[in-house]
């Protein structure tokens, strides 16, 4: 059976998404002016990739599901059943993405039990959870990333609400007085998204003129009040503007990565990356989004603490040549391969399923029973778990996710 297999992925269009950005990637045209958002390198059920099998085309999961031990390996079944553990994506986001959180596992399996009871269509727009799993990721920068992340300090919040001087946010000031910083953010944030229909209006125009004028007045913040501007004027654009003034504003240079674990409040709002995740399409979303919002689900999803993730830069691995990033996530990891030399062989994982899509340059997929394949810049492969002394050689930048072993 064939180790390595070329692999066809899905191209999701949402609102947030690039009409540039994967096109120029991928050496597309987009003459339709799309907004390509993510690249789906996987197999989730909901779009998987296609693998190029014994001259067949297949998809990725009845692949797996038909050849587990060959495709996965027996580790990986043993852990996660039949099914890869991770989904890697490429992500070109042009406007803000929605304010989310994801589930942990328990919680992912209550909601997606419940739903299905509900009788609720996977498709319906009201549909919280697509699967039973949680989906804590990483997100590693290719162009200068922007991103907000994790809950402020309280005392850091009551300062920016001093300073935001809004009379709309009247009494959210002491919401962050408590001792216990977890008691204080689930009372600000539960009465922030309690304010009136009325508040809400009043505060999105309030921001959009106030962010302008804070600008120049308090120099110190000012990053924070650009960005309170840029969600103002966005187009899915509502009260959760005011987003960085409780959440840290994150920069990431190119090789730089941030990872989320479960019930983390984020938001993306500018930049190509790489991301690699559990297996999961499941996001609870709490503003700047047209789409569906259930708050009462997302309180109950959210880590009402203090979290501001490092900056993470890759470390060298015992595999030559790659680098990874040291995150707790038990269903995948990230490697990456920046090399200057050509032909040069470097050994990838073994013995455990692997996903290789190349940023920049050329490479050989190669293993001891497989003629090599040959992939460029914006192209991937799958590495069964079975492949034997698997490794890649060429010269420019790639991003391998892969199974802790």
């Amino acid at each position: 059976m064939t180790k390595i297999f070329r692999i066809r992925n899905a191209i999701k269009t949402y609102d947030w998404g690039s009409t540039d950005l994967i096109p120029a990637f991928l050496s597309e045209e987009n003459t339709e002016k799309k907004n390509y958002a993510e690249i789906w390198m996987g197999a989730h059920p909901n779009d998987p990739s296609i693998a190029q099998f014994d001259k067949k085309k297949i998809p990725l999961n009845e692949l797996i599901e038909d050849f587990p031990e060959d495709t996965i390996g027996t580790f990986c079944k043993q852990i996660f059943g039949n099914r890869l553990p991770y989904l890697f994506k490429i992500l070109a986001v042009e406007h803000p993405l929605s304010l989310q959180a994801h589930p942990d596992k328990s919680q992912a399996v209550a909601g997606w039990r419940k739903e299905n009871e509900a009788g609720i269509p996977l498709d319906e727009a009201s549909r919280n959870y697509k699967d039973d799993n949680h989906k804590p990721e990483i997100l590693c920068a290719l162009t200068p990333f922007r991103a907000l992340c994790g809950f402020r300090q309280p005392v850091e919040i009551r300062q920016l609400l001093d300073i935001f001087d809004s009379s709309d946010l009247t009494g959210l000031r002491e919401t962050l007085n408590q001792k216990k910083e977890g008691e204080a953010l689930t009372s600000f944030f539960s009465r922030f998204n309690g304010l009136s229909s009325e508040h809400k209006r009043s505060l999105l125009d309030f921001a959009a003129n106030q962010a302008i004028t804070l600008q120049t007045k308090d120099a110190l913040n000012a990053r924070i009040w650009r960005i309170v501007e840029q969600l103002a004027t966005s187009q899915s654009a509502d009260s959760a503007v005011i987003a960085p003034l409780f959440l840290n504003d994150i920069e990431l240079a190119p090789g730089q990565a941030i990872y989320v674990p479960s019930g983390i409040l984020h938001a993306y709002l500018s930049g190509m990356g790489v991301e690699l995740m559990a297996n999961s399409d499941n996001v609870l979303r709490g503003g700047l989004t047209k789409k569906h919002i259930d708050m009462k689900e997302l309180l109950a999803v959210l880590r009402f603490e203090p979290y501001k993730p490092p900056i993470l830069k890759p470390s060298l691995s015992n595999l030559t040549g790659l680098c990874y990033f040291d995150i707790p996530a038990a269903e995948f990891r990230l490697f990456e391969l920046n090399t200057l030399g050509e032909n040069e062989r470097h050994p990838l994982p073994p013995s455990t399923p692997s996903i290789i899509i190349i940023i920049e340059g050329a490479f050989d997929a190669c293993c001891d029973s497989d003629p090599p394949i040959s992939i460029k810049k914006g192209e991937s492969v799958f590495i069964s778990a079975s492949a034997t002394n698997p490794y890649i050689s060429g010269k420019g930048l790639a991003y391998i996710a892969s199974v802790p072993s």
